[in-house]
């Protein structure tokens, strides 16, 4: 069987590319409602109120153009949507486009720099199985929301759907579509040319938990067999690797 990241990793962290970050710290922090946890060497890192989160990290990079980027954020309780939605509004900030049926509610934005996203709660968890309750439940303990979508550009959409699914361990889940863990993140792949001839596509990397030190050393034996570059560290406790689209990918030891 081929090998496939288990259905425990989760991802932990996005990290994309901006030119102005008062602008963008402004948005994240006020608006959206993150907690900003610090800000060094050019980089924005944001979490939630829970101690040691990092969910997002803006990396201000003023001398290049690139890309915009794309995500779906799910919010686990209508009560935190709603007090997102009322955040906008207080500060006269634009939604784009809002959405209800049966099932969900979503509001579309754009940040100051024109990366879109999307907030959205499911109206019928009563609904869902009871294992999917379980996680919900455990989820909402834990955080207000996750990141489960991802559009990732590409400079060639098929290719880099091969090296995800047969380099990274990420699951097939149709046409330029992909997904990791239980969670389901889906990773939309998009096709875009690069920018002013270099290959950045936004992204700047991404952070996936994975549950101890065995699943990072299953992972390393897989890479030396495709001879994929990569590094990790003496303990054995952080992988990386770049993909062909320039995007590095973390794999980290979840701590018990």
């Amino acid at each position: 069987m081929d090998y496939q990241l288990a259905d425990n990793a989760s991802l932990k962290t996005i990290a994309f590319r901006i030119n102005d970050n008062y602008k963008m710290v402004d948005f994240y922090k006020n608006i959206v409602g993150l907690t900003l946890k610090s800000e060094e060497n050019g980089l924005s890192i944001f979490g939630s109120s829970k101690e040691k989160t990092q969910v997002l990290i803006l990396e201000e990079a003023e001398t290049f153009t690139h890309s915009n980027v794309h995500f779906s954020v799910h919010i686990y309780s209508e009560e935190e949507w709603l007090a997102i939605v009322q955040r906008f509004s207080e500060h006269g900030y634009p939604i784009e486009k809002s959405m209800e049926d049966e099932k969900q509610k979503s509001i579309f934005i754009t940040d100051p720099e024109m990366n879109e996203i999307e907030f959205y709660f499911l109206k019928e968890a009563a609904d869902a199985s009871e294992e999917q309750q379980e996680i919900l439940a455990f989820q909402e303990e834990e955080e207000t929301g996750n990141v489960v979508q991802v559009s990732l550009n590409t400079v060639d959409a098929q290719l880099s759907k091969t090296f995800y699914e047969e380099v990274l361990g990420l699951k097939d889940i149709g046409e330029k579509m992909l997904s990791l863990g239980s969670q389901n993140v889906v990773f939309q792949l998009l096709e875009n040319e690069p920018l002013e001839g270099r290959a950045d596509l936004g992204w700047n990397f991404f952070v996936v938990d994975l549950d101890g030190k065995e699943e990072i050393e299953k992972l390393m034996y897989h890479l030396e067999q495709k001879k994929q570059d990569f590094f990790i560290d003496n303990k054995r406790s952080i992988l990386t690797v770049f993909d062909i689209n320039g995007i590095e990918w973390w794999f980290t030891k979840s701590k018990v």
